[in-house]
């Protein structure tokens, strides 16, 4: 009896302590903002540290580096819903101190112990080795937030392994690879964020990392190009952006650079590293005007700016990125063909980028399209991202698939062998490949 009584009383002080927060009357302010507006003043406490020479500048670079990782992960978190009325607070710290202790109860009596100590019970199953590349990401993000880095560099190679060809994947682990090596862009973390921007050559962490692993190497003009155009590619409201400024500004005033002029010269002047500055599409002053407008004026003023990019961009077709920029407006407006369109032009401009054909050949083919949905100009275009890299999961699949359909037995056998060796054993991916080879004729 005695157990019982102490369980009792354990679950009505931790129902109070719930219950309290529910009650209190406070101003709603969204969480993410508090951190970040907290990480901001630790960058500019460590400044004032190095300048006072209570610490070197290689702590100080080291301590920056970690801040803005974190700065960088909070910025993608949604901020939290504000408080609503005091009767819904009352309804709701009554649910809490009916639900909780019953529910914690259940739970502790259904399942005892829990299994596997440090991970929260939601991430028991995805520790399996039947969890998604998504679920995987998602165990990584939360084991990041608990500073279990070396677990979550672990957790994010699986998820790459398991979808080799996003991008988003790798940057998370190049991210996690920063913090394993104390806020250093290592080699590895190097690897990680090439192979993002080889997959999207717009992925905004791993362009970040890359300018911190030129500053590393001492090359701030370099760094600073890098930086002015991922500044140039990012949207007015892009939570990266103040974070962004700021690097710029301390490495332009390290390295003697007008940074108001080289964003001048960058705006104008298509250099080697800025081909694409021609056309870049709706401004911030463009973005803020927009809003003033009644829904259909806006609508109307959003179709005449994409336009306007679309007509620069006949005067030049080589423009990739604003192909791309044009793809993801068309899509906005709903003109999935004009997208597709687009998305064929940038094609053309870089035959040897494969993050450009994949994009192209995932508009023609989208992920769960049926099997016959696959076109001749679609296979083509498989066989040339094969020719980019001979081991591509998606070349391999549906090049295979297009030579098992033709009779041509031998040739989908080798490449779906190849496939097949890419791939772990116990995913269903694995399984479905097995019996197609099974399948073809001796």
């Amino acid at each position: 009896m005695s157990f019982w009584l102490l369980v009792i009383l354990g679950l009505a002080i931790a129902g109070v302590a719930l219950v309290q927060p529910l009650l209190r009357r406070r101003e709603a302010t969204p969480e993410a903002a508090r951190g970040l507006a907290i990480y901001r003043d630790q960058l500019a406490e460590i400044e004032r540290d190095r300048e006072a020479g209570l610490v070197s500048e290689a702590e100080a670079e080291a301590a920056r580096t970690e801040i803005e990782r974190r700065i960088l992960r909070a910025s993608e978190e949604p901020a939290t819903t504000p408080a609503g009325d005091g009767t819904a607070r009352v309804f709701l710290a009554g649910l809490v101190l009916g639900a909780v202790p019953a529910g914690a109860l259940a739970l502790y009596l259904a399942v005892g112990m829990p299994s596997a100590p440090g991970l929260a019970p939601a991430f028991v199953d995805m520790a399996e080795d039947g969890a998604t590349a998504d679920q995987l990401a998602e165990m990584a993000r939360a084991q990041l937030g608990q500073d279990r880095v070396a677990e979550a560099a672990q957790t994010l190679t699986r998820a790459t392994a398991k979808a080799p060809h996003r991008a988003d994947l790798r940057s998370l682990l190049g991210e996690a690879q920063v913090a394993l090596a104390d806020g250093k862009v290592s080699d590895a973390a190097r690897q990680s964020f090439r192979a993002a921007v080889n997959l999207d050559a717009r992925d905004p962490r791993a362009r970040f990392y890359l300018g911190l692993a030129r500053v590393q190497d001492g090359d701030l003009k370099g760094a600073i190009e890098d930086w002015l155009a991922l500044e140039a590619d990012s949207p007015p409201d892009a939570p990266w952006r103040p974070l962004l400024a700021e690097r710029l500004q301390q490495a332009a005033a390290e390295a003697g650079v007008d940074l108001g002029q080289r964003r001048a010269q960058a705006a104008t002047d298509p250099g080697p590293r800025r081909a694409d500055s021609a056309p870049r599409g709706p401004t911030a002053a463009d973005v803020a005007a927009a809003q003033q407008l009644a829904p259909a004026d806006r609508q109307q003023m959003i179709r005449s700016m994409v336009e306007g990019l679309a007509q620069r961009l006949e005067d030049n077709p080589g423009d990739v990125e604003g192909w791309q920029r044009l793809a993801r407006a068309r899509r906005v407006l709903g003109e999935e063909a004009a997208a597709t369109e687009a998305l064929r032009r940038a094609s053309e401009a870089a035959p040897g980028r494969l993050d450009v054909q994949l994009d192209y050949a995932r508009a023609l083919h989208p992920p769960g399209s049926p099997p016959e949905a696959i076109t001749p100009g679609f296979i083509d275009l498989m066989r040339r991202i094969l020719a980019l890299d001979p081991n591509n999961p998606e070349g391999l699949f549906f090049v295979g698939e297009a030579e098992a359909r033709a009779g041509n037995a031998a040739e989908a056998r080798a490449l779906w062998g190849r496939l097949l060796a890419r791939v772990d054993p116990k995913e269903q991916l694995y399984k479905m490949i097995d019996e197609r080879l099974k399948a073809l004729p001796r």
